[in-house]
């Protein structure tokens, strides 16, 4: 496939598969790379066939987290067909820096412990739920993720630069949890 026509045929899956607006650069990238290596066979997902809703992606956080239900609808939104953290931005920590690490273990622990990732969640996803949080430093953001060594595996350079929770890390997801949502 020629550059174009793996451009052309991204946009058009990315287009097809109705993502949201706010993660349609990271579906693009990945639709990208997926064309790049070779032949790729788009599957269509009907909800009305697959029992994947978001009660059973949340017990899978709870079992992962070894947190209750109860608690963690307080922390996700499994809404529109993606992960997103719903604490407020005042429970959070005041400086920049320590709440971007919390929102990026709390996201990265809920996308990979529901399986929205294949065990590696793009630093993009955390940038953007950063951004819409007003945290996102730019300057610092990449040295806060490449901090986060004792909770996270990192790999990848930049815009590929991907997560993956540690053990450590699912169990430091669970105190963050706990504690943003019990500080009311």
């Amino acid at each position: 496939m020629e550059v174009v026509e793996i451009l052309r045929a991204a946009r058009e899956a990315v287009d097809l598969a109705e993502i949201p607006d706010q993660l349609k650069s990271v579906a693009f990238v990945k639709a990208v790379d997926l064309y790049s290596t070779g032949p790729v066979t788009a599957s269509i997902r009907h909800p009305e066939t697959e029992p994947l809703g978001g009660s059973h992606q949340l017990g899978a956080i709870s079992r992962k987290l070894g947190v209750e239900e109860s608690v963690l609808e307080n922390v996700y939104d499994l809404a529109q067909g993606t992960v997103s953290v719903v604490i407020p931005r005042s429970r959070f920590p005041q400086q920049k820096g320590p709440a971007t690490k919390a929102l990026a273990l709390l996201l990265a622990a809920g996308r990979q412990a529901a399986g929205y990732d294949d065990g590696w969640t793009q630093t993009e996803v955390i940038r953007q739920q950063c951004s819409d949080f007003g945290i996102f430093d730019s300057g610092h953001f990449a040295q806060t993720i490449s901090d986060m060594d004792n909770v996270l595996v990192l790999r990848g350079k930049g815009l590929k630069r991907e997560v993956k929770v540690t053990q450590g890390g699912y169990e430091e997801a669970a105190r963050q949890a706990r504690r943003l949502v019990e500080s009311e």
